[in-house]
């Protein structure tokens, strides 16, 4: 599990994060990191996605960095922040020619903390599938289904262009069918503590 001062790394997807708090250090309160995102075409986002309960903060530091929100696109420099609501559908790009350093904050931290960790160790060991969208930057995701779904599932992330309802009713039955294969949401041999 992640503690402040950690660092971890997504290569394939230009990503690094450090964490400053994590939810293992205060009780689930809050997570907050320095997030470093490459510039294009090295930096890969996530797909449009929600957070059941979690919101989201932004601040950029340096470089441009954009969040789309609910159907519209902000763009942000040095000094300029957003906040995205739980249940609230959105991505981010790095928008900019330099690498894109972002503090990010989750509340609760519930367990975005080991999302961020398996999700860049999936990357270092090559399992993610990067999927290109028009009009859209490019996003990442497990290449294994059983994976993508654990991921999503059991770290309380939606994915939006999933209809409702197989994930309500297909992806807990697909976690259990993952659990019989050693597929979670998350593994300790990701944990950089």
């Amino acid at each position: 599990m992640a503690h402040a001062g950690d660092t971890i790394e997504g290569p394939t997807i230009g990503q690094k994060i450090r964490f400053e708090v994590t939810g293992n250090d205060n009780g689930g309160e809050i997570t907050i990191c320095n997030h470093f995102v490459a510039p294009k075409p090295e930096s890969i986002g996530p797909p449009l996605h929600t957070h059941k309960s979690q919101s989201e903060h932004y601040r950029v530091i340096t470089g441009t960095f954009g969040v789309h929100i609910d159907g519209e696109d902000h763009v942000m420099g040095p000094g300029e922040d957003i906040y995205v609501p739980a249940m609230v559908p959105h991505y981010w790009w790095n928008e900019g020619t330099e690498e894109a350093h972002v503090i990010l904050e989750f509340r609760p931290a519930e367990t975005i903390d080991a999302f961020f960790e398996t999700m860049f160790g999936l990357s270092r060991d090559g399992k993610l599938d990067i999927q290109r969208h028009p009009g859209r930057p490019p996003s990442a995701r497990p290449k294994n289904l059983l994976q993508a779904v654990a991921l999503s599932y059991d770290h309380g992330i939606g994915i939006c262009d999933v209809p409702a309802p197989i994930q309500r009713y297909f992806f807990p039955v697909a976690v259990l069918v993952g659990r019989t294969f050693g597929i979670r949401g998350s593994y300790a041999k990701y944990s950089p503590s």
